[in-house]
């Protein structure tokens, strides 16, 4: 039997985390997202910041100076993030994922170009590009067959590889330092079996930002297109082995809970928003929460948010328990913290009246960056996939 009761060193993270996000975070990133321009929105203070408080070494190799820690404890820091802006969530995310990535699949070679000369720099950003703009889904099903899937091309030229190519909505690449990109090294296969990873810095020529998008919601985070045009690198620089990264993708299991995690500590956010409301709002003589349909909202609320909780820490401890792990459950952590978050905004909206809909109110922030967590590898195919595997299909 798993038991999920926190240790005193997973709740002293906790307070740290949330200490940080109270203090840093939130109130930057609310003035932040406010800006017009969406190349002023990056959150460069608080990277700057979160460096200084060792939240973006967190979990890192004791070689670079951090302290490894348990998946558990990468969802409760992600949700207390999250839960004070999703974008900045996102941004330690992709720094945590892309530094596991490069150790995890690297040579010493790679740790000591990739990682080492940046765990210095305070406004270091990793970005990991896989989408383009004809291959979204089709790279998470997959969709396996020769010209389907990412087809930004990489090819052997004496001792370099020349890329050429795009990716799209690739979060935080306008500004990233380094960027694990996913290219075609065989077009007469399916992606499974003919894709490799590199890795491109954004000194090299032949990269370039070609635009960045605004969004809706997750706005101190923006996504980019980003083109690679007979853009060369050292064959050093290649991540996996050739036409191997698929298998290497199937095989990581660690961090794919994490998204589900930040969406989590929005939909929190929004429900403590509310039940204070709920507890102060008077109406009918006495506080709303003293209306029974007001009460049961907030239960539902409160009830949706545990359920998605148990299933991301769940999903967290199988990724380092796998021969105990359900795939399943792995999915679902990441389809049920973004549709949690979604429907408790919405509900929580609901219960501040016309008060909710006001910019000044905080809530309709939540509602919009909670909105941003519905398309990542959008989750009617993650169910659809889980649905398939349940049925032994797959």
């Amino acid at each position: 039997m798993v038991d999920f009761s926190l240790s005193e060193e997973q709740l002293g993270y906790v307070k740290w985390a949330r200490e940080f996000a109270q203090t840093h975070v939130r109130p930057a990133s609310a003035k932040l997202d406010r800006l017009d321009d969406p190349q002023d929105r990056f959150p460069w203070e608080i990277l700057e910041r979160a460096h200084e408080a060792g939240v973006l070494q967190f979990g890192l190799p004791e070689a670079f100076g951090g302290s490894p820690v348990d998946e558990v404890t990468f969802c409760l820091v992600m949700e207390e993030l999250g839960a004070a802006d999703v974008g900045v969530a996102a941004v330690v995310a992709q720094y945590w994922n892309a530094t596991q990535l490069i150790d995890r699949w690297g040579n010493d070679y790679h740790r000591e170009t990739f990682i080492q000369p940046y765990l210095d720099k305070p406004r270091t950003v990793y970005a990991v590009a896989m989408t383009e703009a004809n291959a979204g889904i089709d790279a998470h099903l997959p969709y396996d067959v020769p010209g389907a899937g990412p087809m930004l091309a990489a090819v052997p030229d004496g001792d370099e590889i020349v890329l050429n190519g795009a990716k799209c909505n690739i979060s935080g690449s306008h500004v990233a330092d380094v960027i694990i990109v996913f290219a075609r090294t065989d077009t007469t296969v399916g992606l499974t079996q003919g894709m490799t990873a590199f890795v491109v810095t954004k000194d090299t020529p032949g990269f370039s930002v070609a635009e960045t998008f605004d969004l809706v919601g997750h706005r101190v985070s923006p996504i980019a297109e980003i083109h690679f045009d007979d853009c060369r690198i050292p064959k050093e620089n290649q991540l996996t082995p050739w036409n191997g990264a698929f298998a290497e993708m199937a095989r990581q299991t660690v961090g794919r809970h994490w998204v589900g995690a930040r969406y989590l500590g929005v939909g929190r956010a929004a429900y403590e928003l509310a039940l204070e409301q709920v507890k102060t709002r008077v109406q009918g003589g006495k506080p709303i929460i003293e209306h029974q349909m007001v009460a049961r909202q907030i239960g539902d609320m409160a009830m949706t948010l545990e359920v998605a909780r148990n299933v991301i820490w769940r999903a967290a401890w199988g990724s380092q328990n796998p021969e105990q792990a359900d795939p399943n459950v792995m999915r679902m952590s990441r389809v049920y913290g973004s549709e949690a978050a979604m429907k408790v905004a919405l509900e929580a909206m609901r219960l501040f009246g016309a008060r909710g809909i006001r910019t000044d109110s905080g809530m309709e922030k939540l509602v919009r960056d909670a909105m941003t967590g519905l398309p990542p590898a959008p989750l009617d195919v993650s169910l659809m996939v889980a649905g398939q595997s349940i049925a032994g299909l797959r």
